[in-house]
């Protein structure tokens, strides 16, 4: 989940969302297969001082899988009276992509806050060049 694994691993799961059929479930498996990634790299790169119990982190995993199914699958329901008839058209492969991407977009800034919400909760130990901690620091709201 280093920093260096983000393109080799993001790739090969952008390709199936983009190239798959846009079927039930591909869908469904593609979207789960992004926040499971996104979920694991965002909690693998919190910050140490940031405690977050199992529980939370599950809670925070689910919410995440489960918003972007329901952005996903909601934003391809209203969508179905504008694609009927125009699926296999450019216009058509257009708006299923952006349906997709959409998704994509809104639920991976979702994903950063509920994986790393203790962070802004919390604030986070600052420690000065000695490595001796200033305790904990909180984002400016």
């Amino acid at each position: 989940m280093r920093t260096t694994t983000f393109v080799p691993m993001g790739m090969p799961i952008m390709a199936g969302m983009l190239m798959t059929a846009p079927t039930l479930p591909n869908i469904i498996f593609w979207q789960i297969a992004n926040q499971t990634y996104s979920s694991a790299f965002n909690y693998t790169h919190r910050n140490a001082s940031s405690s977050t119990t199992l529980p939370e982190t599950l809670q925070s995993y689910a919410m995440a899988v489960g918003s972007v199914l329901m952005l996903t699958l909601g934003l391809r329901r209203a969508m179905k009276p504008i694609m009927r008839g125009k699926e296999k058209t450019a216009f058509g492969k257009f708006l299923n992509s952006s349906v997709n991407f959409g998704a994509v977009a809104t639920t991976a800034a979702l994903n950063v806050y509920v994986m790393r919400k203790n962070e802004l909760k919390t604030g986070i130990e600052v420690k000065n060049a000695l490595g001796e901690s200033m305790g904990m620091s909180k984002v400016a709201a």
